[in-house]
């Protein structure tokens, strides 16, 4: 959840791959899911990221996307929070067109799963980037 990626967030310089997609479980979601904010906090302390797995979380927005391309939750070097991203799993998450477009016009994503979501339509400036 949010503490947890919290605690790790200084220790992370040197990650390269973090899978974080929800399981499910009879576990109160409550406790087990990672939100938008959480991911935004973590996500800059991650320089060296290659692989993200987000899917399967149904509190997950472009706001969780839109932090890979700013950096915006912590001052970071670069412009992009985490520049060596190449593949990204956002399966079955509330994504939308918008979220993947800032993604895709900033992180070097060379492999995207977009899965059942079902906001993404795949009109407009989605298909120019894929």
């Amino acid at each position: 959840n949010d503490e947890v990626l919290a605690q790790l967030a200084p220790r992370c310089e040197s990650l390269r791959s973090l899978q974080v997609a929800r399981r499910f479980s009879p576990i109160n979601s409550r406790h087990t899911s990672i939100t938008d904010a959480g991911l935004a906090s973590f996500l800059p302390h991650c320089p060296n990221l290659r692989v993200l797995d987000i899917s399967n979380s149904t509190v997950l927005t472009d706001a969780a996307l839109l932090c890979l391309s700013t950096g915006t939750a912590v001052a970071v070097h670069s412009r992009v929070a985490t520049p060596k991203l190449h593949s990204l799993a956002v399966d079955n998450n509330a994504v939308t067109d918008r979220g993947v477009c800032a993604v895709l016009s900033k992180v070097p994503i060379r492999r995207l799963s977009i899965a059942f979501c079902s906001a993404i339509t795949g009109r407009g400036s989605v298909t120019r980037h894929l």
